[in-house]
């Protein structure tokens, strides 16, 4: 039985994935791995993305030109409402929201339409600060833990079963 998405029904809630998209340019190798586990085990189909810049492999790989947004945009072209992308990317994030699509960090943080507006403001206000003449100093992402791995296991099971 195959169940429709209702715009007109705002209490609906979108329809269970029907793919996973991985924005592979910044996911970890724990990530896609515990996504590849999970989503065989559920008969779901992973698809990676990402630039010539990172060469992968696999059966659904997708490859894009570099560039600026090129995995995001290969992504977006493709995903229908419902399916669940995992990114660190806060603009594909509110892309794939605002397609009412479900996105995930590889940390397993759920981004959604009540966190994703602050996020872009403190994106935004990262790129003011290094743009500036003074020299700021922004740290990167901490290190990969086993904790990160064991959220982000949970918040995928959770999306998945949404």
């Amino acid at each position: 039985m195959t169940t429709e998405w209702n715009d007109s029904a705002p209490h609906a809630l979108p329809p269970a994935p029907r793919v996973l998209y991985l924005d592979a340019d910044a996911c970890p190798r724990t990530a896609r791995q515990i996504a590849n586990e999970v989503c065989a085990k559920k008969g779901l189909r992973v698809v990676t993305v990402s630039s010539y810049d990172h060469h992968m492999e696999g059966a659904d790989h997708l490859q894009v030109a570099p560039g600026p947004d090129a995995t995001d945009y290969a992504i977006l072209a493709r995903m229908k409402q419902g399916d669940l992308v995992v990114t660190e990317d806060y603009g594909l994030a509110a892309l794939v929201l605002a397609r009412r699509g479900k996105a995930l960090s590889s940390k397993g943080f759920v981004y959604t339409a009540q966190n994703i507006d602050p996020l872009l403001e403190v994106r935004a206000l990262g790129q003011k600060l290094r743009r500036a003449k003074a020299k700021h100093r922004l740290k990167g992402p901490s290190a990969r833990t086993k904790q990160d791995d064991e959220q982000f296991r949970e918040a995928l099971l959770t999306q998945l079963s949404d």
